[in-house]
């Protein structure tokens, strides 16, 4: 059966709001600093800002002295961590990340950051260890249901990933892309119904998903509507227009319906944006073509 799947990955996430400070309590914190310039929690919150604001720089340049002064804060280790990461040193930034789970085993950030850096490198036992790791010691484990749940997936283990994006949802029923991925792994399994019921609550919560309205063009060619799958793959591609495994199903969708100049159009667009890494599906479409000429 035909795999459903842009399951939505690890959201990354800042220790403050996204939104830019006023400068005005930027400079209150860079005058508080410069009459107190070892309070760590005024570096600290200084550092979240520069961070949200992605002024990456001066958050490293605070860090790096404060460490020379306190070489064992943890909260300061993972901090300068975290700006390594974000910076994208990723090396860096995991030998920082190891060294405050060496200093202070009981603290859940670097593992969680950790599980983040080892998804990147569709490295998902560790993803899943350290993650774990994070919710069995997080003060607030429902937050990282979701993200345990993802870890899950992404080992391939449905049931165990159903059960966290269900505690997800319990915590936040407005968390769409776990409703997302619950439909997903409904469809993979021919369970059309529930597929369906997921992820049209996904898109209702998150009407400008393209991996929504992909996964429920998907359901609709389950389901034999054509007409529904050919409307929301197309409006996948509206709201993400490189996403070429659309193309590819709405080349297959014409070209069953007979249309070969649609067809010959979605093929062409899936090919000239379709990674080698699909080394399978480009010869197949290729071939596909040739038979047109």
């Amino acid at each position: 059966m035909r795999t459903i799947i842009p399951i939505i990955g690890i959201v990354i996430l800042l220790g403050m709001s996204s939104a830019d400070p006023q400068e005005n309590d930027i400079r209150a914190l860079e005058d508080s600093l410069r009459n107190d310039p070892r309070n760590f929690e005024i570096i600290s919150e200084l550092c979240w800002t520069y961070l949200a604001q992605e002024n990456y720089e001066p958050a490293s340049v605070l860090l790096k002295e404060y460490l020379k002064y306190d070489s064992a804060n943890v909260a300061a280790i993972y901090l300068y961590g975290k700006t390594l990461d974000l910076s994208d040193n990723i090396l860096e930034a995991t030998a920082y990340y190891l060294l405050a789970i060496e200093r202070d085993s009981t603290f859940w950030r670097p593992y969680r950051d950790l599980a983040m850096i080892y998804d990147i490198f569709a490295d998902y036992e560790n993803t899943n260890r350290f993650m774990v790791d994070a919710l069995r010691l997080s003060p607030r484990p429902e937050s990282l249901y979701y993200e345990v749940g993802y870890s899950y997936d992404m080992l391939e283990e449905p049931d165990s990933a159903l059960i966290y994006y269900r505690l997800a949802l319990k915590s936040d029923s407005t968390d769409s892309q776990a409703s997302m991925n619950i439909g997903a792994i409904w469809g993979n399994r021919g369970e059309v119904d529930s597929a369906r019921y997921y992820t049209e609550k996904s898109i209702r919560l998150s009407p400008d998903s393209p991996g929504a309205s992909f996964n429920y063009a998907e359901i609709m060619t389950m389901s034999g509507d054509t007409v529904e799958a050919i409307t929301f793959f197309s409006r996948a591609l509206a709201l993400k227009s490189d996403l070429f495994a659309a193309n590819k199903r709405l080349g297959e969708l014409f070209e069953a319906r007979g249309d070969s100049i649609m067809a010959r159009i979605y093929f062409e667009e899936f090919l000239r944006a379709a990674p080698i890494v699909y080394a399978d599906d480009i010869d197949k479409i290729k071939s596909k073509l040739s038979r047109y000429k």
